[in-house]
């Protein structure tokens, strides 16, 4: 008997048909299409059947991962030409030519950023996800090392500089096709020393306790900035 599959879109979507129902498809008919399909996201889901949000485990970052890949390597950037799938590699496509055209994959910094000589740590409203608080983060440029482009993140998010720059620990993050890479480092400066690109509405320096006690919202469990952040309470 055939059993319901459900098609889940890059950034963690359900389709849904005129009437606002989920789409499943039958697992014996894997090239079945259905007509009048729309992207909805996942607040619109959730609206709908209230279970709707995004999954941080493993498998489920690897199916948005494929997902979005699959939708995002389409053609060849150098030629255009369309691109077929690698016989045995997942994810990895191939040129008319049998060239192996590997999946984009940007790398970001995010981390802690320790007030020296003491156990707080430094965290800022974004001004485009301005409803709770996070760590600092940034893509990685040309050329850096990630201590690097987090020193530089902080710098022109925060105008603070850092010395003792480590890194910490890694999470794909397909929905925007990146790997976040966690860093932890120092600072000794309290208040900003040089102007800042404006990104961040502001910044406060907040102790574990003052954490642990949520005297701001904080990002999604699940999350490296949330792991980075309970590790430091723990």
């Amino acid at each position: 008997m055939p059993q319901k599959q459900w098609i889940v879109g890059p950034n963690g979507e359900l389709p849904v048909d005129a009437d606002g129902q989920a789409v499943a498809i039958d697992s014996d008919q894997p090239d079945q299409t259905q007509p009048h399909i729309r992207r909805v996201s996942a607040q619109e889901v959730r609206a709908l059947t209230g279970k709707a949000q995004r999954c941080f485990d493993a498998e489920s970052l690897t199916v948005v991962a494929h997902l979005a890949n699959e939708e995002n390597l389409q053609f060849d950037p150098l030629s255009g030409l369309p691109l077929t799938p690698h016989p045995t590699r997942a994810g990895v496509k191939r040129t008319a030519e049998g060239t192996m055209v590997f999946p984009r994959i940007d790398p970001a910094v995010i981390g802690r950023v320790q007030l020296a000589g003491t156990d707080y740590i430094l965290l800022g409203r974004n001004a485009q996800r301005s409803s709770y608080f996070s760590l600092i983060a940034g893509y990685v440029d040309l050329g850096e090392t990630f201590e690097q482009a987090f020193a530089r993140e902080v710098l022109e998010e925060s105008g603070r500089r850092l010395s003792q720059v480590q890194y910490l620990r890694s999470q794909p993050w397909p929905f925007s096709s990146s790997i976040m890479v966690g860093m932890h480092a120092i600072t000794k400066d309290e208040q900003q020393v040089t102007s800042t690109d404006g990104e961040l509405l502001e910044t406060r320096w907040l102790s574990p306790d003052e954490l642990r006690r949520g005297v701001v919202p904080l990002p999604a469990e699940g999350s490296i900035a949330h792991a980075l952040i309970q590790e430091w309470c723990s």
